[in-house]
């Protein structure tokens, strides 16, 4: 299908880009894992692939940090909050690649969307290579020319706004309710 001639198209760039990187390791979702999308044209390269988050596993965030942490250069060939965590993570992060357009049907089951589901066409319209390119045009560089971003992601991920704990439950109500 379309998505296996992409994950052809994007494992080969990614893998004629070890003279310039070593190792190269490729993180997936779980969906696309379980799906097997992405893993095959990667893996018959040579390439680990691992998985970074899974909705199932409430460790998850906790598991993502760290592995993107571990990571000085992280590329994506897609829209996603992968982007902002891994710059705020301290990685250089670039799009590189065949983009991966964020299929329609996938949106319509986004929490956000489920909650809002008038803003299906709008959110589905952000998440295009148009508009991160609109936006966000300086993530386009070959990945070996990406830079440190973290003061643009701690905005992005909303560090300015961060409340503590305390504040938190004050803000949510719910040391009243736990009868603090």
């Amino acid at each position: 299908g379309g998505d296996d001639r992409l994950a052809e198209r994007y494992a080969e760039m990614i893998a004629a880009l070890r003279p310039r990187f070593s190792p190269i390791a490729v993180g997936v979702h779980e969906d696309d894992r379980a799906k097997g999308q992405w893993v095959d044209s990667f893996r018959r390269r040579g390439i680990d692939v691992f998985v970074t988050t899974d909705q199932s596993d409430p460790n998850t965030l906790v598991r993502l940090q760290r592995l993107l942490s571990s990571f000085e250069y992280v590329t994506t060939n897609g829209y996603g909050s992968h982007i902002a965590l891994a710059a705020y993570c301290g990685a250089k992060v670039s799009v590189y690649g065949p983009f991966a357009e964020f299929p329609l049907e996938r949106m319509k089951v986004t929490h956000a969307v489920k909650m809002f589901p008038e803003l299906l066409q709008q959110a589905y319209e952000l998440c295009t290579e148009q508009a991160l390119r609109q936006h966000y045009s300086f993530l386009f560089v070959e990945p070996d020319r990406a830079v440190v971003r973290r003061d643009w992601a701690a905005r992005e991920v909303g560090e300015p706004s961060r409340v503590t704990p305390g504040e938190l439950r004050r803000l949510f109500g719910w040391g009243a309710a736990a009868g603090a």
